[in-house]
């Protein structure tokens, strides 16, 4: 090293530069630790911190500049060049940098002890104190008015205590949907995000909101922190930000206040109904509220061993406040759940949700989900005039609740008015845009509208949203049917089964698909699967009725079984509809004695037998059923009852060509066949001469030999029709030999 080297380095010494730099860069750290917890505290954003970082990194060489260009005299801060070195007190300066040095040093140390020990999230929170801690609302501007809340994040040393967070989370959304001028996105959607380190950016777009409501909770014994922000998505501009340090029995006192400031936040304007509803409490009871958030997520798995979880956690929250009217009203929700998965049945949805139902609306007669629930049992119950009020003050107390939205869209479906029920169902997606139910209302209702092309998309939607839920791939399955890709419809359904093996269902759905392609050893291998899952499930009660492609009469053995299932069925109309109902049909034909196979009507469908019926509303969507049984009547001293049935239900039938413009179907040549309507039965074999719809090909297998079907036998149009469905079942066999690589498939 050159002197000049030596002279320039041992000049920085001296002007104490290094002891500058030293001091700078501990103190610097020290200011972004601080300021970190601030940022923190404050839920300010986060490029406070970033920008701040950038600032000092900057000002460093300026400092280390001034540092050499001036020195601290007794008499103030001159330029170096102007101190006489005598008279330069540099190393008196020097020593006093080193002390506040130290001095930073120790604090840093001090600091450092305290983030691991006294603000790590591990510790107990601070118990004495007991409000919101720290609130910042910086929005100055008119805003959006819609929001997705996110669930808070889970900071507790206990990592499966997240449904406590998710239920807090829930709840203040839950409040939030029931304010009429704000638009907020369904727990359905938001909820995807559990667990994700998400951008609110882009948030914002998936949810199509322009404000988001995230946050975190941290319990450590009976202490509880909580943190929440609202942000405006597209900016990232904080509107309102809170923390609150509570005693664990306070959590709901916060929900109510986070409810409150996000509404002034959004500066939206409470009348005293909203208000009041914004700040009641739905329990009092943390153990119980513990219990309906561990059944909130089970409920957002949807599956068959999810969903009786579901309800144990319901039936404990229940038992410890039973006066819990949103735990009460969400059991009859889990039983409509297990209804629409098929893992119970109609009777047993109707006989355990509506106690649970009537008792949420005796304990607060405006819960909105209640009130939805109750509108479906009753429309269920063929009551419109008592269902329609219902859903419509459900929906009037919380328009932004997609469930309930779709309960309303089924029942404008029920009126025949699918447009309605379209328009219902897309708002409700629109709500709910990244949820796998509402996607499925939307595509079932496109398919009833031959729209399968909007509605494979929507089933492929749903694969991604969820590949651990199987509902996408037997919706696209169904899709399938309908197309006429029957083998990859098959293929499809199988997938489905991988996905949720303890769902019956889908196997029996396969066994029905490879019985009406021809493939009874096949489809005989499906229905003992269907077995081995659970033998008592409604579906596969009925695999002993299966006829190989409707080609043999029943037996006598058949008939007995079918009327021991019907006797199980108890008033089920899921069995009711189906193949027991038929053979019972059959064998009143075959023996000419109608009572019993008239009782069995009756017990399934009472409303038809009312003398004082003159309703197409009182007709069930069922028409084969209905007319099946207005023939019946015809044969006994009930006739003027039984041709009541058939003109409604030939009344309902062109209601619903009407409503759905879709093509005559299968129903339409059987109802024209059973009413002796030889024109009209002829004119929609040939309209369905080139038919895709697998449906078709099952029913027509079903009811081959129905007495007045078989009058159509030998008709060149009926034969044609066979003909042409037994050239696509060739067809599909060969396909689905190649598909599954020269096999047919068979389960594992």
């Amino acid at each position: 090293m050159s002197g000049n080297d030596q002279s320039f380095f041992t000049e920085l010494k001296r002007r104490n530069v290094y002891r500058v730099a030293i001091a700078y860069v501990i103190a610097s750290w020290l200011f972004l630790q601080v300021l970190e917890l601030v940022v923190s505290l404050a839920g300010a954003p986060e490029w406070i911190g970033k920008l701040s970082l950038g600032v000092l990194l900057m000002s460093l060489p300026l400092v280390l500049v001034l540092s050499w260009v001036y020195e601290l005299t007794p008499e103030g801060i001159k330029r170096e060049k102007d101190v006489d070195r005598d008279t330069s007190i540099t190393p008196q300066t020097g020593s006093r940098l080193d002390q506040v040095t130290l001095g930073i040093f120790v604090v840093a140390v001090v600091w450092i002890i305290a983030d691991r020990t006294v603000l790590s999230p591990a510790t107990p929170i601070a118990a004495e104190s007991t409000n919101l801690i720290q609130e910042e609302v910086v929005a100055t501007v008119a805003v959006d008015k819609s929001i997705a809340v996110l669930p808070f994040m889970n900071m507790s040393e206990d990592t499966s205590a997240g449904h406590f967070s998710d239920g807090l989370a829930d709840t203040v959304l839950h409040k939030l949907a029931q304010v009429n001028s704000l638009r907020v996105v369904a727990r359905n959607s938001s909820f995807q995000f559990r667990g994700q380190n998400v951008d609110i950016r882009e948030v914002g777009e998936q949810l199509n909101v322009s404000n988001v409501l995230e946050g975190s909770v941290q319990a450590s014994g009976n202490k509880i922190r909580v943190t929440a922000q609202l942000i405006q998505a597209e900016t990232g501009f904080h509107l309102w930000s809170g923390n609150f340090d509570r005693e664990l029995d306070d959590v709901f006192a916060i929900q109510d206040e986070i409810a409150e400031k996000v509404v002034d936040a959004l500066q939206i304007s409470l009348g005293d109904a909203d208000a009041a509803r914004l700040i009641r409490r739905d329990t009092e009871s943390v153990e119980a509220f513990r219990e309906y958030s561990l059944a909130l997520r089970e409920l957002d798995e949807f599956s068959f061993e999810s969903l009786p979880r579901a309800l144990e956690h319901i039936n404990r929250a229940i038992s410890i406040d039973p006066d819990y009217a949103l735990a009460w009203a969400t059991k009859g929700l889990v039983y409509r759940y297990m209804r629409m998965l098929g893992a119970t049945t109609d009777q047993v949805y109707t006989e355990a949700a509506k106690p649970a139902v009537q008792k949420a609306l005796q304990l607060n007669a405006d819960l909105p989900l209640a009130l939805a629930l109750h509108a479906d049992l009753e429309r269920r119950e063929k009551r419109p005039e008592l269902a329609w009020p219902l859903i419509e003050k459900a929906v009037r107390l919380a328009p932004n609740d997609a469930v309930i939205l779709r309960t309303q869209g089924e029942m404008f479906l029920d009126e025949l008015k699918p447009d309605r029920g379209l328009e219902i169902a897309r708002k409700a997606l629109e709500l709910d845009p990244l949820s796998v139910p509402a996607h499925q209302a939307l595509a079932g209702l496109l398919r009833s509208l031959d729209q399968q092309g909007e509605a494979l998309e929507l089933a492929k939607r749903m694969q991604v949203l969820n590949p651990e839920a199987p509902s996408g791939w037997w919706t696209e399955s169904y899709m399938l049917t309908d197309s006429g890709e029957w083998a990859r419809a098959v293929m499809t359904m199988i997938e489905a089964h991988e996905i949720d093996p303890l769902d019956p269902i889908t196997t029996m759905d396969v066994a029905w698909y490879t019985l009406t392609l021809g493939l009874d050893d096949i489809a005989r291998a499906w229905i003992n699967k269907s077995r081995e899952i659970d033998s008592s499930h409604p579906q596969v009660l009925i695999a002993g009725l299966l006829q190989p492609r409707g080609e043999a009469e029943f037996d006598q053995e058949t008939v007995r079984l079918a009327r021991k299932i019907l006797i199980e069925a108890g008033r089920n109309r899921f069995i009711a509809g189906n193949l027991a109902f038929l053979i019972m049909q059959h064998e009143a034909y075959r023996t000419d004695y109608f009572d019993e196979f008239l009782a069995w009507a009756r017990h399934f469908h009472p409303e038809t037998f009312d003398p004082t019926i003159d309703s197409i509303d009182s007709i069930d969507e069922d028409l084969i059923a209905m007319i099946s049984i207005g023939r019946a009547m015809l044969r006994t001293d009930e006739a003027a009852q039984g041709q009541r049935i058939i003109d409604l239900t030939l009344l309902r039938e062109q209601a619903v060509i009407n409503a759905f413009k879709t093509a005559p179907e299968y129903d339409s040549f059987f109802t024209a066949a059973a009413t002796g309507d030889r024109d009209r039965a002829l004119q929609t074999l040939e309209s369905m001469r080139n038919f895709t719809k697998l449906d078709i090909a099952m029913e027509h297998y079903t009811n081959r030999q129905t007495p007045w079907i078989r009058e159509y036998w030998a008709e060149q149009a009926y034969q044609q029709f066979e003909a042409n469905l037994e050239r696509r079942v060739a067809e599909q066999r060969q396909l689905l030999l190649e598909l599954n690589g020269g096999e047919y498939p068979l389960p594992d």
